[in-house]
This record gives structure tokens, C-alpha cells and sequence, in this order.
């Protein structure tokens, strides 16, 4: 080993066999190339000087001896250089740049030097400015059906604008109305006619021909009088519910009637039953009830004195029509503070019949008796039965003790 003390050697050849240690850097200079032998390179690797002979370079990835570039040209004319630094231009052209970044190199187009006229397969009538008015012929081949069929009211298609003729006669099928056509040739056409009921709205035209107007007489213009609508003969149905009726008297049939029947009279009661009023031959008929019947009013035995006949001689209101009653009003007295009780019944007779007398109650009241000077009122509208032609109506009275006595004079309202 060689271990080199001192600054450096100058303008000497010094050969130095095995290894050379410092304490810096060893700087070689002027090396001698050996023209007999080019096989042989120094290297350093990792501080340390050595040398490769020409098997060692190929085996570690060998010499670059040339630059090869192959363009879209093709192989024929591949662009070469084998000597020295390859050195190589891409440059672009009319629409085309090449640019770098780095060792990547890009081509890129340039839309600005981009000329469409001189494209590759470029036909004029295959491309058309529509932004402004041309005549043109469209290329065959960009569209595929130039047949269309007639519109109707389940597909799409053409259609031809009817004429106001057209539109008058009204049979065409296949033409289309506007509107202005639809007016031209409806308005006062001849051939129209409207069928139908104006419920609403207000007649503002001329005054309609009496020719054409049902069941009249006499002028139909503008407001009418009394005198024409009457004469008109109109017969409408309907509540007519204010005015004065002064047409002729209208048959019984067709309206209804208010009937007012009078029962009054008074009784001496027992306390216990039901007073009916005494036969016409008792000089107090029909107004004295002194005739006992039991004490709800609804059994008359033929056996206690009163038959048919005593109920036809006491009097009462025989219904000649089935009627409706409305309401029952009236006054009564009574001696002192007891109860005296009025009541409203009906009884039917029977043909050829003596059996037992079963009236049937309609309404009853009772008042609280403050005396004979002390009148006490009632009024009822709401009854027990109807009453039917052939019926008799007819009043009893009952006090609630024995010696009393009571009057009553009352008002009955019926319908039919």
C-alpha cells in the first residue's frame, strides 16, 4: 500500500501498483489514451477508482451506437443519426403542434389553423351554413323517409286548412277548421240550426214573432200587461203564498178547509167518573154533564141507561169528511182550588147495533180551579186519533171532588 504525504506531483508519470489511499481527492490529468488498447474504461463506484473492459460495459446494459426515430411515414424513411449527439427536430404543421414537458413530448391539433375545406373525404353539400338563407340540396343519405301520410283522429300527419265553403257544407272529413273559418262560415249561415233550452241569461235581441211563440194570444213585445199574460191561458202548478185571489172560486177538490166546532156546557161532578151531557129532552141539554159514563170516559154500558139512542139525543158533531185536527183552545172555571179535567171524545155508530158504546179519547186537559170569577185558558194541537167520516165528537167533564162544579166553553179547529 502507498500512502502519498506532500501537496502533488507535477509534470511526472508515476505508476503506482495496488492501492492508493488520501487524505482528500486524487486529481488525475492529461490521461493518456492507449491507442492499442480501447477495451479498457476506468469507473468509480462508490469512491473507488477501477476500470471495465469492453465485456464488462455490454454486460452492464452495453453502448449507444445510434438513434433511431419511426414517424407515421413509415419505416422506408425512418429519421437516423449514428454519430456523435442525436440531435432531432419534431416540428408541426397547418393544424398540428408538438410540444414538451420534460422528455414528454405531446402533438396536439390547432383548431385555429384548422382548415374544413381541406379535410380528408370533404364534400361540399354534405356540410351547410343554416345560419343564413342557402339553396342547398340535402344529401340523399341524411334522411331516410320523405313519404307522409294524412292526419286523422287517431295518428299524425298532413292536413289541408278547409275553405269557408268547406266549413258551410259541414261534410268534410279530412280538412281542418280554423277559426276564422269556423266564424266565416257558420255566422248567419242558412244552414244552421240550434235545438236546445236557454235556462240562463237574458234575451237581448228582437222582440220573438208571435207565430213562434205556444199557447198565446194577443202581442208578445216587450213588457207585457196583466190583460196579455192573462189572455196567454198559462197554466202553471205551484204554493202560491201571497196576493189577492181574483179568478173564479176554486172547486172544493182542489183546496182545504178550516172547520170550528163549539163544545161548552158544566157538571155537578161525583169526584169519581166522567159526566156526559144530558138528552136533548132535559131542559139543560146539551149543556149539562150529568150523565155518568165511568172513569177514564171509554166504557158506556148499554146496561147503566145510556144506549144509542141517549148518545144520539145528547147532541154532539157528526164528521161528514175524515178530517185533521189542528188544535183546541178554551177557557173554564172552577167553584174552588180542585182540579177539574175536560175531555175530547169520539164514538162511532153502528149500523143496526145495541151493544155497549166504546169511545175513543182524542184530548184531554185539566186546570187547577182559583174560583167561578177566575177564567183559566188552554190550548192543545196535539191529539190521540184521527177522526173519520161517520164519527161523533162529543166532550165529558170530571172534578176531582164530589159537589164541585166547573164550566167551560171551547173552540175545536179541524182540517180536511
Amino acid at each position: 500500500m502507498f500512502r502519498w504525504i506532500g501537496k502533488k506531483i507535477e509534470d511526472l508519470t508515476t505508476i503506482f501498483q495496488g492501492d492508493v489511499i488520501t487524505n482528500n481527492r486524487v486529481v488525475l490529468n492529461n490521461i493518456v489514451k492507449y491507442d492499442s488498447d480501447d477495451g479498457r474504461y476506468l469507473v468509480i463506484n462508490e469512491g473507488t477508482v477501477s476500470y471495465r473492459d469492453g465485456t464488462d460495459l455490454k454486460t452492464d446494459g452495453g453502448l449507444i451506437t445510434a438513434v433511431t426515430i419511426t414517424t407515421d411515414s413509415g419505416s422506408g424513411t425512418k429519421a437516423s443519426d449514428t454519430t456523435g449527439s442525436a440531435d432531432f427536430s419534431l416540428l408541426g404543421n397547418s393544424g398540428v403542434g408538438i410540444t414538451n414537458s420534460g422528455a414528454t413530448i405531446t402533438a396536439v391539433s390547432v383548431p385555429g389553423e384548422i382548415n374544413h375545406d381541406l379535410l380528408l373525404n370533404f364534400v361540399a353539400n354534405e356540410h351547410i351554413d343554416w345560419s343564413s338563407e342557402v339553396e342547398s340540396v340535402i344529401h340523399a343519405t341524411n334522411y331516410t323517409d320523405t313519404q307522409y301520410s294524412s292526419a286523422s283522429a287517431s295518428s299524425e300527419g298532413i292536413v289541408e286548412l278547409a275553405t269557408t265553403a268547406e266549413t258551410t257544407t259541414g261534410t268534410d272529413t279530412t280538412r281542418a277548421v280554423t277559426p276564422d273559418g269556423l266564424k266565416d262560415g257558420y255566422q248567419g249561415s242558412t244552414n244552421v240550426t240550434t235545438l236546445g233550452t236557454i235556462t240562463t241569461g237574458v234575451f237581448r235581441g228582437t222582440a220573438i214573432s208571435a207565430t213562434y211563440l205556444d199557447g198565446q194570444s194577443g202581442t208578445n213585445t216587450g213588457d207585457e200587461t196583466l190583460a196579455s199574460i192573462n189572455a196567454l191561458d198559462i197554466t202553471e202548478v205551484g204554493t202560491i203564498d201571497s196576493g189577492v185571489w181574483n179568478g173564479t172560486a176554486i172547486a172544493s177538490q182542489y183546496t182545504k178547509h178550516l172547520m170550528h166546532y163549539q163544545f161548552i156546557g158544566y157538571t155537578v161532578g161525583d169526584g169519581t167518573n166522567y159526566e156526559m151531557p144530558q138528552a136533548l129532552t132535559d131542559g139543560q141539554a146539551p149543556f149539562e154533564h150529568a150523565d155518568s159514563s165511568s172513569s177514564d170516559g171509554l166504557t158506556i154500558p148499554a146496561a147503566s141507561g145510556t144506549n144509542q139512542s141517549e148518545m144520539i139525543r145528547m147532541g154532539g158533531w157528526l164528521m161528514v169528511n175524515t178530517v185533521t185536527l189542528k188544535k183546541w183552545s178554551g177557557i173554564a172555571t172552577n167553584t174552588n182550588n180542585k182540579e177539574l179535567t175536560i175531555g175530547l171524545f169520539k164514538w162511532t155508530p153502528a149500523d143496526n147495533s145495541a151493544g155497549d158504546i166504546t169511545p175513543v179519547l182524542l184530548e184531554e186537559v185539566t186546570i187547577d180551579g182559583k174560583g167561578n170569577d177566575k177564567t183559566r185558558t188552554f190550548t192543545t194541537t196535539s191529539f190521540e186519533a184521527t177522526v173519520s167520516a161517520g164519527d161523533i165528537i162529543f166532550s165529558q167533564l170530571k172534578t176531582e171532588s164530589s159537589g164541585n162544579v166547573g164550566y167551560f166553553n171551547s173552540t175545536l179547529e179541524a182540517e180536511f
